[in-house]
């Protein structure tokens, strides 16, 4: 009893310390900012009032006749003029194969002489110029012909000038797509496994790498695209598809001005370079209503040699650590995670107003439920210009007022602590529980 009797003799102390404590978060952190001060541009911008892109916008309108291009291979017969004359050769073709009974790849059912139309979207015919079909439908490439032989060159008579054109095999342009959106833990193992949080499904049965797609003409659009290498970017991606357009010397171009950005202002992040790189195009897939996206249809038509790239979540994250578990959590992509889901997701548990600290955090202080719980929460927040915040919150009012609960930010800090008197309450809690222990022995 003895004992006892000198704990309770600080208690006085303990009290005019608490007192002393509860003046609130500038006393607790000098260079903190209350979260009801916070200026509005540092708060995050919610997530789940964003709308979904219509996948329209992500396909080009084709025509209503498909027009010929540079890449085409027409089969074209014109009677006593083209070699393949003889309709029995060329019926495996009419019903899609070829004479050996293979077809090959892209061959649409076509009969006739084949004939490649070249770069400046021309073919050549025998006994003809090179004769312009770019731009043109079939029926017009075909009265296009018939004007050159019949009416100009007068090489086919009547009762002999049959002619026929097909398409035997459509133009296609070659594309690389990198996609990188799978669980982040299992592009680093190259396993299928379970997020940090929930069990995730995965499409893809191995490891995101490049891979080099054909397009068929009207078909060569960022739906197009996505629709052959797995779908729409998943839960782990960002909500947008980049295409790097250009040549090697564009490329050049871009790490240079990337390096003197770099140089001149050494805070910009990835998002904001991309934003000042005229070679890339950033296709949103998800938008704030405030915000629609602008791009065109010409934005989204690939030509040969485009990258498209579908960038990983990795660096949406925010981290946690003081009097409760410390860690990297990803952030939700679709919607919003409040301060207080924050500390849940770490490991903290929400309740009788208050988070208790659980085993692992800031000594573990209060964990049994004897003692008080930390009632004070800091986030750290990166600002523009390198810099950064702390903004102090207090749990009891985030609990009763929702306007207290901040939304956390890619890279935010977390951190749980206990104030002063809470600290010493504990102290003299525990001490008198050592103290009971020992009488007790």
């Amino acid at each position: 009893m003895l004992n006892l009797r000198r704990c309770l003799r600080i208690l006085p102390c303990v009290v005019g310390l608490t007192v002393m404590s509860l003046t609130g978060c500038s006393s607790l952190l000098r260079n903190s900012i209350p979260v009801d001060r916070v200026p509005p541009e540092l708060l995050a911008i919610p997530r789940e009032n964003m709308q979904e892109i219509s996948f329209t916008r992500l396909r080009q309108d084709a025509p209503e006749t498909y027009l010929i291009g540079d890449g085409d291979v027409l089969g074209v017969f014109i009677e006593t003029v083209t070699e393949s004359s003889d309709f029995e050769v060329l019926l495996p073709r009419l019903i899609g194969g070829q004479p050996s009974g293979e077809d090959e790849e892209g061959s649409l059912p076509a009969f006739g002489t084949e004939f490649l139309v070249q770069e400046d979207g021309t073919i050549s015919l025998p006994y003809i110029d090179p004769l312009d079909v770019g731009g043109l439908s079939l029926k017009q490439v075909r009265d296009a012909i018939r004007v050159e032989y019949q009416i100009k060159r007068n090489i086919l008579k009547a009762g002999s000038d049959r002619i026929d054109v097909t398409l035997v095999k459509k133009r296609k342009y070659r594309v690389m797509v990198i996609r990188e959106d799978m669980d982040p833990d299992r592009r680093r193992s190259g396993k299928t496994g379970e997020s940090s949080n929930a069990t995730v499904h995965y499409d893809l049965e191995e490891p995101p790498t490049g891979r080099v797609v054909e397009l068929p003409a009207y078909e060569n659009d960022v739906l197009g695209a996505l629709s052959r290498t797995g779908g729409l970017p998943g839960l782990f991606a960002k909500n947008e598809v980049l295409i790097y357009r250009g040549l090697f010397n564009d490329a050049t171009d871009h790490d240079a001005m990337i390096s003197a950005l770099h140089a001149q202002f050494p805070y910009l992040d990835e998002d904001q370079l991309i934003e000042l790189d005229p070679s890339v195009t950033r296709i949103p897939i998800r938008f704030h209503s405030y915000n629609p996206p602008t791009f065109t249809e010409k934005d989204v038509i690939l030509s040969e040699g485009d990258i498209v790239v579908v960038r990983a979540r990795d660096r949406d994250v925010f981290y946690t650590g003081g009097a409760i578990p410390g860690g990297e959590h990803q952030l939700p992509r679709d919607y919003d995670l409040d301060v207080l889901g924050a500390l849940a997701i770490a490991g903290g548990q929400i309740g009788q107003g208050a988070v208790l600290a659980q085993a692992g955090g800031q000594g573990g202080r209060g964990r049994s439920g004897t003692g008080l719980p930390p009632s004070l929460i800091t986030v750290l927040r990166e600002v523009p210009g390198g810099g950064q915040i702390s903004i102090c919150i207090d749990v009891d009012e985030a609990m009763a007022d929702p306007s207290k609960r901040i939304l956390i930010k890619p890279g935010d800090v977390v951190v749980m602590q206990f104030r002063w008197h809470e600290d010493l309450i504990n102290f003299f809690l525990q001490s008198i529980q050592i103290q009971w222990s020992l009488n007790d022995i």
